[in-house]
Formats: structure tokens, sequence, C-alpha cells
């Protein structure tokens, strides 16, 4: 199943629900993976883009979480999601 497509922002917000479950439930790749899919269809995809860097730097991989975070466009720099990480 794809996350995005027509109508994608509800898809996405229950695949970013789900990846958190899934990191309450310790699944660590299992949430690794949702944002894997979520990131394939919206590559910007901040709450994505924090969440994935933030189970880097859990995993002790420092420097693919801070590639992970430097991928972040710009204009996005300054979004909530990113100041948790």
């Amino acid at each position: 199943d794809r996350v995005g497509g027509r109508g994608a922002g509800p898809q996405i917000a229950e695949a970013l629900a789900a990846a958190e479950q899934a990191r309450e439930a310790g699944d660590t790749q299992g949430a690794a993976g949702i944002y894997d899919a979520i990131l394939a269809e919206d590559s910007e995809n901040v709450e994505a883009i924090a969440g994935l860097a933030d189970l880097l730097f859990e995993a002790g991989d420092r420097a693919a979480a801070d590639e992970m975070l430097a991928s972040v466009p710009d204009a996005k720099k300054d979004a909530p999601a990113l100041a948790a990480v």
C-alpha cells in the first residue's frame, strides 16, 4: 500500500501515528519502516525525518541522524518536530 497519493494527508497522519505506536511498543524496526515509507512518498515530511533521525540517535548512529536532519529543506528547519531531536 502506498502512503501517499490522492488525499495523502490523512494517510500520512495515520502512518505517523502508527510509527509512534510502534516506537512506544519497542518496535523500532517497524517504526523505521513506516517512516521510510512516508519519506518515499513525501521526502520533505518533517515529522518522518525527525522520527527517523531520533531513532538513529537512539541507536547510536549519530552520523546517519545528522545526515537525515541535514536533508530537511531550509524552509522547514524551524519545524517544531525537529526541535525535539
